[in-house]
């Protein structure tokens, strides 16, 4: 959204005729196919990392209930063993999902910085303090 934004504005502000403007749109869309398409690279990427860690965590998790000593099955109940296997189940899936989005977030947020000091570097003078001030609140 962004690049559509800023494409536009400077479309707006430079003069030109009919065939700059059919050029600009063409451009345009390429911009946008390109966010839409990296967008659904980074889901699908993301999407097999989180299943393949999951996959790797149940079945070490089921490895070592199958593990277990015979005693540990002889003081539980059948529905207590599969109740807390469940719930460290959840807890687990849940706490790699919100690591895999943090770090998601992260990447996107860097890689805007990123972009806007490449584009403009005299914005280092405003990043530089902002991020120490942030680290220090942190």
């Amino acid at each position: 959204m962004s690049f559509y934004l800023a494409f536009t504005l400077t479309s707006q502000f430079t003069e030109g005729n009919k065939s700059d403007t059919k050029e600009h749109v063409k451009v345009l869309a390429l911009i946008i196919l390109a966010a839409l398409l990296s967008q659904f690279l980074g889901k699908v990427i993301s999407t097999k990392i989180f299943m393949s860690i999951s996959k790797r965590l149940h079945d070490a998790t089921v490895n070592s209930l199958l593990a277990s000593h015979i005693s540990f099955y002889e003081q539980h109940t059948h529905g207590h063993i599969l109740n807390r296997f469940t719930t460290d189940i959840k807890t687990l899936d849940n706490f790699l999902f919100s690591f895999l989005e943090m770090i998601d977030y992260f990447v996107k947020c860097l890689t805007a910085v990123i972009i806007v000091i490449y584009l403009y570097p005299s914005v280092l003078i405003f990043v530089l303090p902002s991020f120490v001030y942030l680290i220090h609140l942190r």
